[in-house]
Protein backbone atom coordinates (compact mmCIF):
# COMPACT_ATOMS: atom_id res chain seq x y z
CA UNK A 1 0.00 0.00 0.00
CA UNK A 2 1.43 3.22 -0.91
CA UNK A 3 2.22 5.85 1.93
CA UNK A 4 -0.10 8.45 -0.06
CA UNK A 5 -3.21 5.95 0.63
CA UNK A 6 -2.53 5.99 3.93
CA UNK A 7 -2.57 9.58 4.34
CA UNK A 8 -5.51 9.42 2.48
CA UNK A 9 -7.01 7.36 4.68
CA UNK A 10 -6.42 9.50 7.45
CA UNK A 11 -7.29 12.84 5.61
CA UNK A 12 -10.61 11.35 5.25
CA UNK A 13 -10.97 10.40 8.81
CA UNK A 14 -10.66 13.77 9.94
CA UNK A 15 -12.44 15.10 7.41
CA UNK A 16 -15.36 12.65 8.91
CA UNK A 17 -14.07 13.74 12.19
CA UNK A 18 -15.40 17.34 11.00
CA UNK A 19 -18.83 16.68 9.17
CA UNK A 20 -19.85 14.47 12.26
CA UNK A 21 -18.93 17.86 14.94
CA UNK A 22 -20.97 20.07 11.82
CA UNK A 23 -23.80 18.08 11.67
CA UNK A 24 -24.27 17.92 15.92
CA UNK A 25 -23.76 21.67 15.64
CA UNK A 26 -26.05 22.39 12.95
CA UNK A 27 -28.55 19.96 14.62
CA UNK A 28 -27.86 21.59 18.07
CA UNK A 29 -28.18 25.08 16.55
CA UNK A 30 -31.33 24.05 14.83
CA UNK A 31 -33.22 22.79 18.12
CA UNK A 32 -32.16 26.24 20.20
CA UNK A 33 -32.98 28.91 17.40
CA UNK A 34 -36.47 26.83 16.19
CA UNK A 35 -38.35 28.74 18.40
CA UNK A 36 -36.80 31.82 17.63
CA UNK A 37 -39.23 34.03 15.27
CA UNK A 38 -37.87 35.43 12.63
CA UNK A 39 -35.21 32.89 11.15
CA UNK A 40 -31.82 33.92 11.17
CA UNK A 41 -29.09 32.55 9.02
CA UNK A 42 -26.41 33.93 10.86
CA UNK A 43 -26.49 32.30 13.80
CA UNK A 44 -25.77 28.81 11.48
CA UNK A 45 -22.86 30.47 10.19
CA UNK A 46 -20.08 29.23 13.20
CA UNK A 47 -22.02 25.58 13.26
CA UNK A 48 -21.90 25.04 9.48
CA UNK A 49 -18.21 25.86 9.13
CA UNK A 50 -16.64 22.32 10.44
CA UNK A 51 -19.27 20.46 8.39
CA UNK A 52 -18.26 22.33 5.02
CA UNK A 53 -14.28 21.99 6.02
CA UNK A 54 -15.29 17.98 6.36
CA UNK A 55 -16.87 17.70 3.10
CA UNK A 56 -13.87 20.12 1.71
CA UNK A 57 -11.14 17.78 3.15
CA UNK A 58 -12.99 14.57 1.83
CA UNK A 59 -12.38 15.61 -1.57
CA UNK A 60 -9.56 16.83 -1.53
CA UNK A 61 -7.69 14.23 0.63
CA UNK A 62 -6.30 12.04 -2.74
CA UNK A 63 -4.73 15.18 -4.44
CA UNK A 64 -3.56 16.80 -1.05
CA UNK A 65 -1.90 13.21 0.09
CA UNK A 66 -0.42 12.81 -2.93
CA UNK A 67 1.00 16.30 -2.95
CA UNK A 68 2.24 15.77 0.93
CA UNK A 69 3.92 12.32 0.44
CA UNK A 70 5.42 13.49 -3.22
CA UNK A 71 8.67 11.97 -3.26
CA UNK A 72 8.50 9.96 -0.33
CA UNK A 73 5.32 7.76 -1.48
CA UNK A 74 7.14 4.10 -1.21
CA UNK A 75 4.83 1.18 -0.56
CA UNK A 76 4.37 0.35 2.77
CA UNK A 77 4.53 -3.50 3.68
CA UNK A 78 1.14 -3.86 5.86
CA UNK A 79 0.67 -8.06 5.38
CA UNK A 80 -3.15 -8.57 5.50
CA UNK A 81 -3.90 -4.92 5.94
CA UNK A 82 -6.47 -3.83 3.86
CA UNK A 83 -7.80 0.04 3.36
CA UNK A 84 -11.43 -1.44 4.82
CA UNK A 85 -9.35 -2.38 7.64
CA UNK A 86 -7.71 0.60 8.16
CA UNK A 87 -11.46 2.67 7.74
CA UNK A 88 -13.05 0.10 9.89
CA UNK A 89 -10.40 0.55 12.73
CA UNK A 90 -10.57 4.62 12.25
CA UNK A 91 -13.95 4.78 12.37
CA UNK A 92 -14.51 2.56 15.47
CA UNK A 93 -12.06 4.50 17.22
CA UNK A 94 -13.74 7.91 15.99
CA UNK A 95 -17.13 6.33 17.59
CA UNK A 96 -15.31 5.38 20.52
CA UNK A 97 -14.18 8.81 21.31
CA UNK A 98 -17.78 10.71 20.29
CA UNK A 99 -19.38 7.97 22.64
CA UNK A 100 -16.80 8.06 25.96
CA UNK A 101 -16.38 11.99 25.43
CA UNK A 102 -19.88 12.77 25.46
CA UNK A 103 -21.27 10.67 28.00
CA UNK A 104 -20.77 12.52 30.96
CA UNK A 105 -22.06 15.20 29.97
CA UNK A 106 -25.09 13.57 28.40
CA UNK A 107 -26.08 12.23 31.89
CA UNK A 108 -25.05 15.19 33.78
CA UNK A 109 -27.48 17.38 31.86
CA UNK A 110 -30.08 14.33 31.85
CA UNK A 111 -30.00 14.49 35.62
CA UNK A 112 -30.03 18.04 35.77
CA UNK A 113 -33.49 18.35 33.74
CA UNK A 114 -34.83 15.41 35.72
CA UNK A 115 -34.26 17.01 38.83
CA UNK A 116 -34.62 21.01 38.01
CA UNK A 117 -37.86 20.02 36.96
CA UNK A 118 -39.31 17.94 39.24
CA UNK A 119 -42.13 18.83 41.56
CA UNK A 120 -40.78 17.08 45.10
CA UNK A 121 -37.58 19.69 45.48
CA UNK A 122 -37.73 22.73 46.93
CA UNK A 123 -35.16 24.18 44.96
CA UNK A 124 -37.04 23.93 41.65
CA UNK A 125 -35.66 26.79 39.71
CA UNK A 126 -39.06 28.78 38.07
CA UNK A 127 -36.73 29.95 34.45
CA UNK A 128 -37.49 28.25 31.58
CA UNK A 129 -34.70 26.72 31.13
CA UNK A 130 -33.49 25.18 26.94
CA UNK A 131 -32.42 21.59 26.25
CA UNK A 132 -30.56 22.98 24.13
CA UNK A 133 -27.37 22.34 26.87
CA UNK A 134 -29.15 18.54 26.64
CA UNK A 135 -28.99 18.38 22.73
CA UNK A 136 -25.42 18.38 21.57
CA UNK A 137 -23.73 16.07 24.18
CA UNK A 138 -27.11 13.23 23.35
CA UNK A 139 -26.47 13.89 19.52
CA UNK A 140 -22.51 13.57 19.64
CA UNK A 141 -23.36 10.26 21.98
CA UNK A 142 -25.80 8.63 19.96
CA UNK A 143 -23.84 9.30 16.43
CA UNK A 144 -20.64 7.67 18.55
CA UNK A 145 -22.84 4.56 19.16
CA UNK A 146 -24.36 4.65 15.70
CA UNK A 147 -20.61 5.19 14.10
CA UNK A 148 -19.13 2.92 16.74
CA UNK A 149 -21.88 -0.67 15.81
CA UNK A 150 -21.54 0.41 12.25
CA UNK A 151 -17.69 1.28 11.62
CA UNK A 152 -17.72 -2.24 9.38
CA UNK A 153 -20.51 -1.55 7.17
CA UNK A 154 -19.02 2.20 6.53
CA UNK A 155 -15.63 0.87 6.12
CA UNK A 156 -16.83 -1.42 3.60
CA UNK A 157 -19.19 1.47 0.96
CA UNK A 158 -15.91 3.57 1.53
CA UNK A 159 -13.27 1.24 0.63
Amino acid sequence: MPLSALATVLLRVLGLHWIVTGTVSVLSAALFYSKRVPFEAGNFIGATGPLLLGVLLWFVSPALSRKVTRGYDDSLSLQGVTREDLYATALLAFGLYFAVSSLGQTLSWIHYFTTNHHQTFDFVIRSSSSYYELAKPLITFAAGIGLTLSAKVWARKLA
